[in-house]
């Protein structure tokens, strides 16, 4: 988010790092004054090093492995494909290289999607485009969702008349 902020100002390098400390709150900014207490060369850090020690301390390693496994087992299971969508794109940074190109992220995506979409959406089409692909699922989704609930009605209005016909005594049958 911030990087997108440096971009859109059009923020020179040797401000991001006043502009990010200064946005810093409670522990993250006693973290930073303490890093400028020790050491010397800390106002003279470019962005890039800045960003790898801030990330060091707020990000460690484990943590970012742990989300990357997480990204590599995720699967639809019980969310809707929205939801699916949001936990695969928040998890996906920490896969970067896995996801490398727009066609890896779609086949991946399919892959964690419920059998009976899956199906549907590959059969359209080998994606390459993930937004569009999302879209798809989603539609697919809506259409199952309608003929279950279509489905259900129609036993429930069967089962109506079979419990009519029960409590009147007679029988439908000739």
């Amino acid at each position: 988010m911030l990087e997108k902020c440096f971009d859109v100002m059009n923020c020179y390098e040797e401000r991001k790092i006043r502009l990010a400390t200064f946005l810093l709150q409670k522990e993250a900014e006693g973290w930073w004054k303490s890093i400028l207490a020790r050491r010397s060369d800390a106002r003279a850090f470019d962005w890039q090093t800045f960003r790898g020690i801030f990330e060091n301390k707020y990000y460690p390693s484990t943590y970012c492995e742990a989300k990357r496994d997480e990204f590599l087992g995720l699967k639809q299971g019980s969310l809707s494909v929205a939801e699916y969508e949001r936990k695969y794109t928040e998890l996906s940074r920490y896969a970067d290289v896995i996801v490398a190109s727009e066609s890896d992220r779609c086949r991946r995506f399919e892959r964690g999607l419920h059998f009976e979409i899956r199906t549907s959406v590959t059969a359209i089409a080998k994606w390459t485009n993930f937004s569009q692909l999302v879209e798809t699922a989603l539609r697919v989704e809506q259409s199952i969702t309608e003929e279950k609930s279509q489905w259900s009605l129609v036993v429930g209005l069967q089962q109506l008349v079979d419990l009519e016909a029960v409590s009147s005594g007679g029988s439908r049958l000739g």
